[in-house]
């Protein structure tokens, strides 16, 4: 097959069917959920550089709403966790 084979709508499709696709983003699992995220407590010290609030001791990432973005998704995230272990929600 060839591209002359297609109409021009049918292409333009395709196009868009693709930028869809990679512009969509996984459902990120926030760390918070988990049962081995151990929260910063202290509130007058400032939390130290190695801090890790992973039980297990993975990195994790760090998301920052980007502008326009809900303000409310952000923390600290795995996409894939052996251990991850979600506490149920109320």
């Amino acid at each position: 097959m060839t591209l002359s084979q297609f109409s021009e709508n049918e292409l333009l499709e395709e196009l868009a069917r693709r930028k869809n696709e990679r512009e969509k983003e996984p459902q990120i699992t926030y760390c918070d959920d988990c049962r081995n995220f151990i929260p910063w407590r202290d509130r007058f010290d400032l939390m130290p550089d190695d801090y890790n609030p992973c039980r297990q001791g993975h990195k994790m990432k760090f998301k920052m709403p980007a502008y326009g973005e809900d303000p409310h998704e952000f923390g600290f995230y795995r996409n894939v966790c052996a251990d991850r272990d979600l506490r149920e929600k109320d």
